[in-house]
This record gives structure tokens, sequence and C-alpha cells, in this order.
């Protein structure tokens, strides 16, 4: 992957984080919602990782995936420490807010 591609995974990342931080203005209507989207980004996350762990293990990451998107992916997934499927408005705020927040640091990181 080139620095323009893991830049572009990075944001699609954050916005997804974003976009749910967005939902808990009404967080009791929207708590259905908020889980099922959490899970979705959680699996989505936690595949990735594994993904980039083989790759790695397999030394096939590029400088850029090794210095940048393994390390940012790995802090995503170790942060979004609320369950799939939980209902927890204060862990899935926590998380999602961690998620949000690990993909901003890196993305910061990346364009220094």
């Amino acid at each position: 992957m080139t620095k323009k591609n893991v830049k572009k995974e990075l944001e699609i990342l954050k916005s997804d984080f974003s976009e749910l931080m967005d939902l808990f203005d009404n967080s009791h209507e929207n708590l259905s919602l908020i889980s099922k989207r959490y899970s979705e980004i959680k699996v989505q996350v936690n595949e990735r990782l594994n993904f980039l762990e083989k790759e790695y293990k397999a030394n096939k990451l590029n400088e850029i995936e090794l210095c940048f998107l393994l390390p940012a992916i790995r802090e995503v997934s170790l942060h979004c420490t609320a369950k799939i499927d939980s209902k927890n408005i204060e862990q899935l705020s926590a998380s999602i807010y961690d998620g949000e927040d690990y993909s901003s640091y890196w993305l910061t990181a990346l364009d220094a």
C-alpha cells in the first residue's frame, strides 16, 4: 500500500467512528443502531488486524504499513473494548471515542 492508501483507510475508519459519535445526540433512540454499527466496525477492524499481523509474520508489509497502518489498526482494536452487540451506552461511547481518537492520532502522525 502507498501512503495515500493508508491515509484513505484511516480517514474512512475515523469517519465511521465520527458518524457513530454523532448518533449520541439521541443515544437512547439510536442505541440499537449504534450497537449494530459499532459491532460491524469492530469486526472489520479485528479482521483487518488479523490480516495485517499475518502479513507481518510473512514479512510482506512495506515500511508505511509496518510503521503506520499496523500500529494504528492494533491500537484501535485494543481500545475498542465494548463487546460486540453491547447495549451499554457508556462502554460504547468510550470505545467509539477511542476509535476515533486513535484513528485521528495516526492520521496526524502519518502527515508529520
